[in-house]
């Protein structure tokens, strides 16, 4: 880094730069000044004492305080637990010391190397703590018409890796949602098995959940119904697989789009006939050069009796 100045000397709070690290929330809405270096007599124009220079070695900065950091991330969790924002910048104080006018500073080669900023932690598992399975789908494709829905069903298969959690969490269970409707009836964790089972034989029933203007959106959410503590290395692990929804549904059409249907359907079983017709005579005559087909026909005839 090298700073230089035409002339004069630094008065009142001379030229400077500081270095910075701030931590946000997403949102921004709290931010936190985490680190901050500002470097001695660098760009001393005239220092009396000698100790002025125009560059700086390689500085490593860090918070003074780890507990105020630990403050600082837990505040800018809060809003979103799985992001937040790490700010890196420079702020330059030019101060012009001469005559008006004469004193320019020239910067050059400023910049921040590598950042770092490594944290461990443990996320609380709780009493009402939740973890979500979620699919998007599309909207029942009504061709024009009003679609009724007749039935459906709503399935998956699940399981634990060990018993040992049926006996710590009884009140754990696994709850449905069609477009975020939860379902009356929930799995309840204590009735899993270490092997993959279906969570209800024919299915959960939530024909009135599903819509029929709209996309239609599955969530399985797995709810901790008690406070537990995992001893010495304990790993539990709830698994789901085989997330299925059947639905049968009806279309009524209009009249007039009843008749057009039936008029295209019946121009696609015509079109399909004849194709399936031409390409079985084209198997059996066209594919053959025209004198081949000419021998064979005259072949034919031969073996006629009359």
């Amino acid at each position: 880094m090298e700073i230089s100045s035409d002339e004069g000397t630094q008065f009142h709070t001379g030229d400077f730069i500081i270095f910075y690290a701030i931590i946000s929330d997403i949102y921004q809405n709290k931010s936190f000044l985490v680190a901050q270096y500002k470097p001695d007599n660098l760009g001393d124009d005239d220092d009396a004492d000698g100790n002025g220079y125009d560059y700086l070695n390689d500085i490593i900065f860090i918070p003074e305080f780890n507990q105020d950091l630990i403050f600082y991330l837990t505040q800018v969790l809060e809003p979103d637990p799985n992001q937040f924002i790490l700010t890196l910048g420079m702020e330059f104080f030019c101060e012009d010391n001469g005559a008006v006018g004469s004193d320019g500073e020239y910067f050059k080669d400023i910049y921040i190397k590598a950042c770092n900023f490594s944290f461990s932690y443990e996320k609380m598992i709780n009493r009402e703590s939740v973890a979500s399975f979620i699919y998007e789908g599309n909207e029942i494709d009504d061709k024009g018409g009003k679609v009724e829905i007749i039935d459906s069903k709503l399935n998956f298969d699940y399981k634990i890796n060990n018993r040992i959690l049926k006996g710590k969490t009884p009140n754990s269970e696994i709850k449905a949602f069609i477009n975020n409707k939860e379902h009356t009836e929930t799995i309840k964790l204590r009735d899993a098995e270490t092997s993959f089972d279906e969570a209800k034989k024919d299915g959960l029933d939530v024909t009135e959940l599903i819509p029929d203007d709209d996309d239609i959106d599955v969530k399985l959410q797995f709810y901790i119904g008690d406070d537990f503590t995992l001893i010495n290395g304990e790993l539990y692990v709830i698994s789901i697989d085989n997330v299925e929804l059947v639905i049968s549904y009806d279309i009524y059409l209009s009249a007039e789009q009843s008749i057009i249907f039936q008029i295209l359907l019946i121009i696609g079983i015509v079109v399909l006939s004849s194709f399936t017709a031409y390409m079985i005579y084209y198997q059996k005559v066209l594919k053959y050069p025209k004198p081949i087909r000419k021998l064979r026909k005259y072949r034919k005839t031969l073996k006629r009796k009359n």
